[in-house]
């Protein structure tokens, strides 16, 4: 907690604790407020649980889902993170496409997309 005492020697002790108040709630609470509110926010969506069929080849990757649809050019995608269970291709540092390994027919069809998409994209990470 934050002390000192003002001009006539009383401390602050209302600002003091709006500081230790406000660093609590940031801190501690937010993160799970933050969480909560995007699982709520989620399970409102029309498309949520739905699948999404990917298609990919030199040019482009369309994204086709029952509500929507997408066509991208691979310089649209800045990272590319190969994981044990799939794939990350992210558009910007907090926001990414999921591709799960099982949604390819074969392990091969997974090894070519990745090498595909290595090709096309600068930024590559593999995480054991």
């Amino acid at each position: 907690m934050i002390f000192s005492s003002g001009p006539n020697g009383k401390a602050p002790w209302p600002i003091s604790f709006g500081f230790l108040a406000v660093g609590v709630y940031y801190f501690a609470v937010r993160p799970f407020e933050r969480r909560w509110m995007i699982r709520r926010e989620f399970a409102k969506r029309p498309d949520k649980d739905s699948e999404v069929e990917w298609q990919a080849d030199g040019d482009k990757v369309l994204a086709r889902s029952i509500l929507w649809h997408a066509e991208m050019s691979w310089q649209a995608f800045t990272k590319l993170v190969r994981t044990p269970t799939g794939i990350m291709l992210y558009l910007t540092e907090r926001q990414y496409h999921w591709i799960p390994r099982q949604a390819f027919a074969s392990d091969a069809e997974y090894e070519r997309f990745i090498d595909l998409a290595k090709s096309k994209i600068q930024n590559f990470y593999h995480v054991a």
